[in-house]
């Protein structure tokens, strides 16, 4: 909270003068030393406190038994009018008001009063109070593809609420919605941010920022996946969510002869997106087999695979494929090009995701049956972890189809990556010096890796381009050592410990002061 404070103090002695708010001429503050009133509060404050109230603090008045405080609304030290509350009798220092309107000046006054001598003279102080908030946080059980439903304390005193954003307007509120402390707003546009505020007349008293929920289809555990698939529209999205009384969280499918649990392969043959609600996580025993798609998206899941799965099939597929968020382990691979069929995908992006514990003796992206050309293929803010042991990491041979690809690979994390097949990056042109790709390869964390764990041992390998990245425990990513087969190293990197928070425990958030400071690794 944002404390919003000003003041005004008299100070009043023998040859000090200050600047007070009074509400008569100052000058006879003190007629002579005998002091026949009581000196005006001094070092008055004003602090405001959770948004709408305030604590008023002064210098203690010696001779005072208590204080008279007034308050005014919409003022600035002017005091001009009646006050809307008169506080008599006040004996604590300090003083707190509460319950009072948000986005509100006020101007407050003190004085002293005593037995037996005069009361002070006043002191003023003013303050502007915050936007109140008394709208409740709105969970995703509040929103839906066309409403939004607000709450707030029942019988507070509210007038209207305003919508901005994919809608304008100001909508009245209900003696029955004010009563409840409820309203449903409907008309609403899927996948939209939109603004209400809660106001009271002129004056807001809380505001959230709510984005409308997609115009999907729900899926629950034991519901036929690709049923849903095939009957869905081109564009639609399917949303996996747990079962309705909250048993289970698992699409996990059973085979039909052994009844044991098996990956379910999934055709995707249109463009659609298939995804969880981040807030209620899923675990999905599936992989996918993109054939006919011209655009896929998988979002906020848990995959769960066996050595013999591959999470994503390119088998014929073109356009954008966007995998975000998600968590795979398990599978023999992440991608792969089956060689089925030619085909070219303009752009492959994978963010925000953690892989672990998978691909043993296969590689992470295999490409090199040359029929699926990815165009561009990034990848950013992922972890990838204790994978693709006596394999490769990244692995794309020279594709005709695909001169001039290139690869981004940006604030990621690699930990104990064992690709001593032929390397991280084995990406390959038609002949050395080709430079049939680019792969940029930044800002990325790269640790505890063997001696034989190279880039790339081919000499076709022949367009890797570095840019502060770390190596920490790697050292044939940096130089070839005796004997070995390396082809490229990056002599221009960091060699600090990330000082991962809990590696044993698959924590790999990076602590080290300096990488943060260098936006370097998945942080």
């Amino acid at each position: 909270m944002k404390n919003k404070f000003k003041n005004i103090a008299l100070i009043c002695g023998v040859g000090l003068m200050a600047f007070a708010a009074s509400c008569s001429d100052l000058d006879d503050e003190i007629k002579s030393s005998s002091y026949d009133r009581l000196f005006s509060p001094t070092a008055v404050e004003a602090r405001v406190q959770n948004k709408t109230n305030v604590r008023l603090g002064w210098t203690k008045v010696l001779g005072a038994d208590s204080y008279v405080i007034e308050l005014f609304a919409n003022d600035s030290l002017q005091f001009e009018g009646s006050p809307v509350t008169t506080y008599n009798e006040v004996t604590d220092n300090p003083y707190t008001i509460t319950g009072l309107d948000g986005e509100t000046k006020y101007s407050a006054r003190i004085k002293a009063v005593g037995e037996k001598i005069s009361e002070s003279k006043w002191t003023g102080v003013f303050f502007k109070t915050d936007a109140e908030q008394i709208l409740e946080a709105v969970t995703d059980d509040d929103i839906t593809s066309s409403t939004v439903t607000l709450r707030w304390p029942a019988g507070t005193a509210v007038t209207a609420i305003t919508i901005s954003g994919g809608l304008e307007e100001t909508r009245t509120l209900s003696a029955e919605e004010i009563a409840a402390g409820t309203a449903t707003i409907t008309g609403l546009t899927y996948e939209t941010k939109y603004t209400f505020n809660i106001m009271n007349g002129t004056k807001s008293r809380g505001k959230v920022t709510v984005t409308t929920m997609p115009d999907y289809i729900p899926a629950y555990p034991g519901d036929d996946l690709q049923a849903k698939i095939d009957a869905a529209e081109e564009g639609a999205t399917i949303m996996l969510l747990p079962s309705k009384d909250g048993s289970t969280n698992q699409f996990i499918y059973l085979d039909n002869e052994t009844g044991d649990a098996s990956t379910k392969e999934l055709t995707i043959s249109k463009n659609i997106a298939i995804k969880c609600l981040g807030t209620k996580p899923v675990e999905a025993q599936i992989k996918f087999v993109l054939e006919g798609t011209d655009g896929f998206t998988t979002e906020n899941i848990k995959f769960i695979g066996v050595s013999a799965d591959i999470l994503i099939k390119t088998s014929n597929c073109s356009g954008t494929i966007i995998v975000n968020n998600i968590e795979a382990s398990g599978f023999g691979n992440f991608v792969v090009d089956p060689g089925t069929n030619t085909c070219k995908v303009d752009e492959f992006t994978v963010t925000n995701s953690y892989f672990h514990d998978m691909c043993s003796s296969k590689r992470f992206v295999d490409s090199q049956k040359k029929k699926c050309a990815i165009m561009l293929f990034n990848m950013k803010n992922c972890t990838v972890a204790n994978s693709c042991s006596g394999s490769d990491f990244l692995r794309f041979d020279y594709n005709a189809n695909a001169a001039g690809m290139i690869i981004n690979f940006e604030n990621n994390t690699l930990y104990k990556i064992e690709a001593t097949s032929k390397g991280l990056f084995y990406i390959r042109s038609n002949s050395n010096g080709d430079k049939a790709f680019t792969a940029n390869i930044k800002n990325n964390v790269f640790a505890e890796m063997g001696e034989k764990v190279f880039f790339s041992q081919d000499a076709k390998t022949d367009n890797l381009i570095f840019n502060n990245n770390n190596y920490f425990n790697t050292p044939s990513l940096v130089v070839n050592p005796d004997g070995g087969s390396g082809k490229v190293f990056d002599t221009t990197g960091l060699s600090l410990n990330p000082e991962f928070k809990d590696a044993a425990n698959n924590d790999f958030t990076i602590t080290n002061e300096t990488l943060i400071d260098k936006n370097i690794g998945n942080i």
